[in-house]
């Protein structure tokens, strides 16, 4: 069975738009997101390489006061990053 030249036409670009969207998700991913306002909170009175502790995921959380990429200003970094917060009971 041939299909018509439009209806082929028409198959081939929709086939062609499904790759497209199917792959649209390997492009590399985009800065990291910037810390939240705690992390900045918990370096205000410190030096950068201080000892800090944040407050996030109803955990706190041991860091290092380190700068941020935009404008030196200290945040802290967790030493190990945390995972995932929980959803659910």
């Amino acid at each position: 069975m041939r299909l018509p030249f439009p209806m082929l036409l028409v198959s081939v670009l929709a086939i062609t738009a499904i790759a497209s969207a199917a792959g649209a998700d390997d492009h590399p991913p985009g800065p990291p997101p910037a810390p939240p306002p705690q992390a900045y909170s918990a370096c205000e009175s410190k030096s950068g390489g201080d000892a800090c502790v944040v407050h996030l995921f109803d955990k706190d959380i041991d860091g290092t006061c380190r700068p941020d990429r935009d404008g030196g200003k200290l945040f802290c970094m967790p030493n190990h990053m945390p995972g995932p917060p929980r959803i659910g009971p």
